[in-house]
């Protein structure tokens, strides 16, 4: 498959999931509306797949024990917590969107991150990152877990393209490939500590 089929595939992908804006929709409808017959087929196609995937699933109903041993367990934990309450804390933290400082991140220059908050007790830190369009990050490892809220924008994660609310979990010790946007975006990412340094 040549590269300018798979973008045309991602962009079609990220239309019918909702990962365009409204703006970047507009343009694509207009778009598909006047392209050749076959990307008008490949597009019907990924649609009718998109549409038939839960239907292939076959749905299982678990057993009644599941329900209740999750119940149980609820109640216990519900009750933890009532005989010993956390600690409340005393201090509280904002940083205004304007506010707070950008920086290159130190693998991939273009992508500028901002500190939100650094929690040294749990080892990880919860950070923003600007990512222009047409951006790769190259394959790496994760020491800590990694958790990410796309924002604005997309990102193109182990075969799938991610929008605005869509939200990606790698594990500790895990690898990720090569991580791309088209249009650029902004994410929220809880990582850990090791992974920034």
């Amino acid at each position: 498959m040549k590269p300018e089929q798979i973008e045309f595939l991602d962009q079609c992908a990220a239309f019918v999931t909702g990962g365009l804006t409204p703006q970047e929709s507009d343009v694509f409808a207009k778009f598909l509306a006047h392209t050749d017959e076959a990307r008008r087929r490949d597009y019907s196609k990924l649609v009718w797949t998109a549409a038939h995937l839960p239907s292939l699933v076959p749905q299982h109903m678990p057993p009644a024990h599941v329900k209740d041993s999750l119940m149980s367990r609820i109640r216990a934990e519900k009750q933890k917590v009532m005989e010993n309450p956390p600690e409340e804390k005393k201090e509280f933290y904002s940083l205004r969107e304007h506010e707070g400082e950008w920086f290159p991140h130190p693998i991939a220059a273009e992508i500028k991150v901002k500190v939100l908050a650094i929690n040294k007790e749990a080892g990880y830190a919860t950070i923003i990152i600007d990512v222009p369009p047409g951006v790769k990050y190259p394959e790496h490892h994760h020491h800590g877990a990694e958790e990410c809220l796309v924002l604005t924008g997309d990102l193109h994660v182990g075969g799938e393209v991610l929008g605005p609310g869509d939200f990606h979990h790698a594990d500790a010790h895990s690898d990720h490939g090569v991580l791309s946007t088209i249009h650029g975006g902004r994410a929220v990412l809880v990582v850990d500590i090791e992974d920034i340094l």
